[in-house]
C-alpha cells in the first residue's frame, strides 16, 4: 500500500510536474507570464496560479493538462465538487 504522501504525489504529480503544469497553463491561457483566473478573472502569475480540474475527481477527472484550467486559490478552494457546467459564472 502507498503512504498518503506517495498516493497524493501519484495523483497530482511531483512538485516539478506540478510546476511545469502551472507554467503550461500560464502559456496556454495567457502570455506565458500571466493569465486570468478562469472564474473571477484575477491576473495570475507563477506564484498565484493553481490548477483546477474541469472534470472533478468525483466525475473521474484526472490532473491531465487537457482537464485543467487556471484558477486563483480562493476560487479553486470554493469550487469544491461543483461540476464545471453547473458553475454560476459571475455570481457571488
Amino acid at each position: 500500500a502507498l503512504g498518503a504522501d506517495r498516493y497524493e504525489s501519484q495523483i497530482r504529480g511531483n512538485s516539478m510536474d506540478r510546476a511545469r503544469s502551472r507554467d503550461r497553463l500560464l502559456k496556454d491561457f495567457g502570455d506565458g507570464k500571466n493569465c486570468p483566473c478562469s472564474y473571477c478573472g484575477l491576473k495570475l502569475d507563477s506564484n498565484t496560479v493553481t490548477r483546477d480540474k474541469i472534470y472533478t475527481a468525483r466525475e473521474g477527472g484526472r490532473y491531465r493538462q487537457d482537464n485543467l484550467v487556471p484558477s486563483c486559490l480562493p476560487c479553486n478552494q470554493s469550487r469544491g465538487d461543483v461540476p464545471f457546467k453547473d458553475i454560476q459564472w459571475g455570481a457571488s
